[in-house]
């Protein structure tokens, strides 16, 4: 196990070396092949059992990992800083006035998509609570969990083959401001 790890710093340290100068690399191991792309935005790792593929996009802050297993099943998971909403994100979904968006992950494998949304907003617990149970109850969410007290919230619900849920906290440092964490999934049918 040392020795691996000896080796993947040495493969990691050239990487970093050589995507620095502007060229590409392809280091082979017992275990696969690793190359990097010319610019330094892109590693790809490749072996018996798969293949993933790491990408930096632009100036945002955005991530983009793509794996392909043996049998050909695939992923993509997109993880982002940007303060906009990932484009796929559910329009049905309300997001409160003012919200700041501080990160969000995307992910699609196998028929199912799945988003992490975090943000921040000037509300009450109480304001943002009544926001999103009105919004569960319209759509008509069941099997509803429903929590909340003055400075904590939890609410989640289930629709046909989707789930949502909302999970936030009074700022411990600004009293004005609540942080909240929207995950929503949907399995293909």
């Amino acid at each position: 196990m040392k020795h691996n790890m000896m080796g993947y710093t040495v493969v990691i340290a050239l990487i970093l070396l050589l995507s620095a100068c502007g060229q590409s690399a392809t280091i082979s191991t017992e275990d696969g092949n690793i190359e990097v792309s010319s610019n330094g935005n892109e590693v790809k790792l490749t072996t018996d059992k798969g293949e993933a593929t790491l990408t930096s996009e632009g100036d945002d802050g955005t991530v983009s990992l793509q794996t392909t297993d043996e049998n050909g099943k695939s992923q993509s998971t997109q993880f982002s800083e940007s303060k906009e909403l990932p484009a796929e994100f559910p329009d049905s979904i309300p997001m409160p006035d003012g919200a700041n968006v501080t990160g969000s992950i995307s992910n699609s494998s196998e028929g199912t998509t799945s988003f992490i949304v975090t943000f921040d907003v000037e509300m009450t617990a109480d304001e943002l609570h009544k926001l999103y149970a009105d919004f569960l109850k319209k759509e008509g969410y069941t099997d509803v969990f429903d929590m909340a007290q003055s400075d904590v919230l939890m609410l989640s619900g289930k629709l046909n083959n989707s789930s949502f849920s909302i999970t936030g906290s009074k700022n411990t440092d600004n009293a004005n401001l609540f942080e909240a964490v929207i995950t929503w999934s949907e399995e293909a049918k």
